[in-house]
Order: structure tokens, then C-alpha cells, then sequence
């Protein structure tokens, strides 16, 4: 370990959010229950309609690290796209200091941090995740903010095509959504067309 280097905590570098809101109080806001977060990868590929959003919901914020605290060795981690809902189900997170994003992400992907949120976690039949006394207690080497921000401008691009192309995924959705049942129909032909 680099001598500026510390020894530290997950929550020394990130705070657990908790902003509760209530079924229909935000309806533009796209909905990402637990179910809905992909396993083992960051790519985001769908949310559910906001008029889901029933009970036990909080917002987060987009860039924000979502894992998923029920049954947490699904290993359910993204960072947020956009702004949105999800259940207390999740841990919504967020880093004190922005230049640590990228560094705070990762150490949460870790196989051995869902590990250890998982042996720290809480009920036998639905075992949940907890921060406090759990995961956000997890030790870590903590690097230099200059270390950090150097890192993060380095990997910050790369989450950020990961984030565009749930966009992207959903734009060219909607285009084969609407264009498919024209071209079943015969409505559109495009026979003539050379590629």
C-alpha cells in the first residue's frame, strides 16, 4: 500500500440515501425495482412504469451506486443513469466526494463485498443487507483524492458509454416497436431497398 494511501471503511467514502417518496408523488420519474436490476453487471436495461411504484419507495439520484440489499448474493450493482424510484430493498449510495465515483462503484462490484454484505446481512428466510454494522462497515484501502480523481477520469467514460447505451437500447426499441407492426401489415415495404 502507498504510504498516502488509508486504511478506512465503505461508508468513509460513501453515504447511504434515504429519501422516501410516496406512491405518485413523481410520476415522471422511471421506477427500478430489485427484480428489474440486472445480475453481475452494470448495463441497465429496463425500469418498470412509474404507476408500479407502490410501497416502501426512495428516489435516487442519476449517478448514484444502486445495489440490491434483499438477497444481496444476486449480486445486484449499477450506477443510476438518470434520476428515478426504487424500493428499500435497495441501498441507494452515494460518494462524499464526486472524484471517488468510479473507485466506490467497483469496490461495491467486488465478489468479495456482496461476500461480506452477505455474511453481515440479517433473516435466515429473506436475508437483507444492512450498511450500518454491515457493508457500509466493510474495510477498504482508501486512495488519495488525486489517485482517485485520476482513476476516475479514466474509468468514468467507460461507465458512461454503459449508461448511454441503456438510452440508445431503448430508443432503437421504440423504433422496431413502431416499425414492425407496419411492416407485418404491409403498410410499409421495403422490398426495394438495397443494403
Amino acid at each position: 500500500m502507498s504510504a498516502d494511501w488509508k486504511n478506512g471503511k465503505l461508508k468513509d467514502i460513501l453515504k447511504l440515501k434515504r429519501q422516501s417518496i410516496k406512491a405518485g408523488e413523481n410520476t415522471t420519474l422511471p421506477y427500478l425495482p430489485i427484480d428489474v436490476i440486472p445480475m453481475r453487471t452494470f448495463a441497465l436495461t429496463d425500469f418498470k412504469p412509474n404507476a408500479e411504484a407502490q410501497s416502501s419507495l426512495i428516489t435516487f439520484d442519476k449517478n448514484d451506486i444502486i445495489i440490491g440489499a434483499m438477497r444481496v448474493y444476486f449480486h445486484r450493482v449499477v450506477l443510476a443513469p438518470c434520476d428515478g424510484i426504487t424500493r428499500t430493498t435497495c441501498f441507494t449510495l452515494a460518494p462524499y466526494n464526486n472524484e471517488y465515483l468510479s473507485f466506490a462503484l467497483l469496490c461495491c462490484d467486488q465478489e468479495s463485498s456482496i461476500d461480506y454484505a452477505q455474511s453481515t446481512s440479517k433473516g435466515s428466510t429473506m436475508p437483507y443487507a444492512i450498511w450500518e454494522g454491515g457493508l457500509g462497515d466493510m474495510e477498504i484501502i482508501i486512495p488519495t483524492p488525486e489517485v482517485a480523481k485520476k482513476f476516475n477520469e479514466i474509468i468514468l467514460p467507460m461507465l458512461r458509454q454503459i449508461q448511454n447505451s441503456y438510452f440508445e437500447n431503448n430508443r432503437l426499441r421504440e423504433i422496431r416497436d413502431a416499425l414492425l407492426p407496419r411492416l407485418m401489415s404491409g403498410e410499409l415495404d421495403v422490398s426495394n431497398i438495397e443494403i
